[in-house]
């Protein structure tokens, strides 16, 4: 009777301790799912902070810059005008700096809206460089050349104002490209033309573009068929109406917008979204060359740390699901050697 009650207790003993692993590990998953959801709440409050600020921020600059043009006087001493002028298009190109610094969390209408800005900023400051700053051409044509002239320009004068309107009143964008417009080429960008700077990259066509140094930031647009071959960027790139390209660099964000049947060998310490792509392949990083660790710690990027395979989709909503616009380039496919790979791409491009 004894050894019966005592296997029994046992067996309730067992039953409870069962029991009390099974509530134990609930209790552990649902504290998990609780810190996962916080995190992401977090995550999703910081964003929506960043934006925030970056809007307050940028209109805040605009405003300032917008009421140092006002104030821009016809009768300032010469050389006081150009030092204001120059300090207005130096915080023009600091806040151009500060929006592709920006553009791994901005929205892609964001940046084309603050881009247009900036355009418009830089129209207003070259007008009234040109208006302020102009030198006076003296005129020694006689008194009745001048009355002819002036009944001339009576004459024409509905037609001289007509064009004059249209000319004004069409749009100008003084946004200066780092290179731009190039067809079967291959560019070569030295340290000193990009060593901490903005590098602004624009319809090329079967081209091969080097980059060398460590660029604060890249932007690129309208590319096709080219390869882009980039040093560390200290910041983001920002690419965009790129068709059938390769891209090898490093950087800290990677946003790549309306783009097809591109493949990126990239380190990226943060991470790499994408929107409005499709058929876009990744791989590591994997170009080596001189200076090239050193490079990577003036740019300020982890050489450890790399996070090419998570590429957020915003136009992928299922987070179970691989989304289908992009996928790693298997090992066995990816290239290896550079140099004989750029050596064919000569040969078979760029000599076109």
């Amino acid at each position: 009777m004894d050894i019966v009650l005592e296997s029994e207790s046992n067996d309730f003993q067992k039953l409870n301790k069962e029991k009390l692993d099974q509530l134990e590990k609930r209790h552990r998953e649902r504290l998990e799912q609780v810190n996962a959801k916080h995190e992401s709440n977090k995550k999703n409050v910081a964003d929506d902070e960043n934006l925030d600020f970056f809007q307050e921020s940028f209109r805040k600059h605009t405003i300032a810059i917008e009421n140092s043009l006002a104030n821009l006087k016809p009768n300032t001493n010469r050389t006081q005008l150009t030092q204001e002028i120059h300090k207005i298009q130096e915080d023009i190109q600091n806040l151009q700096t500060y929006l592709t610094a920006s553009t791994f969390f901005v929205s892609n209408y964001t940046i084309k809206a603050c881009q247009a800005t900036l355009s418009d900023l830089k129209s207003q400051i070259e007008a009234s460089k040109d208006k302020l700053l102009a030198k006076k051409k003296f005129n020694f044509r006689s008194k009745a050349a001048d009355a002819t002239a002036s009944k001339s320009v009576s004459t024409v004068d509905g037609v001289l104002n007509k064009a004059t309107s249209t000319l004004d009143s069409t749009p100008k964008d003084n946004f200066e490209w780092t290179v731009q417009n190039r067809k079967h080429a291959e560019i070569v960008l030295v340290p000193d033309e990009t060593n901490n700077k903005d590098i602004t990259v624009s319809t090329l066509d079967s081209c091969l573009l080097r980059i060398s140094g460590y660029p604060g930031s890249l932007q690129l647009t309208n590319l096709t068929n080219c390869v882009i071959l980039c040093g560390p960027v200290s910041r983001s790139v920002f690419a965009d109406k790129c068709t059938n390209c390769k891209f090898i660099f490093g950087c800290q964000q990677l946003r790549l917008h309306t783009s097809h049947h591109c493949d990126l060998y990239m380190h990226v310490t943060c991470r790499a979204i994408i929107e409005d792509c499709n058929n876009i392949n990744v791989a590591p990083y994997n170009y080596q060359y001189a200076n090239h660790d050193d490079d990577f710690a003036k740019a300020g990027l982890d050489i450890t740390k790399n996070n090419w395979e998570n590429v957020a989709d915003f136009n992928w909503l299922a987070s179970d699901i691989q989304s289908p616009n992009w996928g790693q380039i298997p090992a066995e496919q990816r290239i290896s050697c550079w140099d004989q790979y750029l050596n064919e791409f000569r040969q078979k491009i760029l000599s076109t």
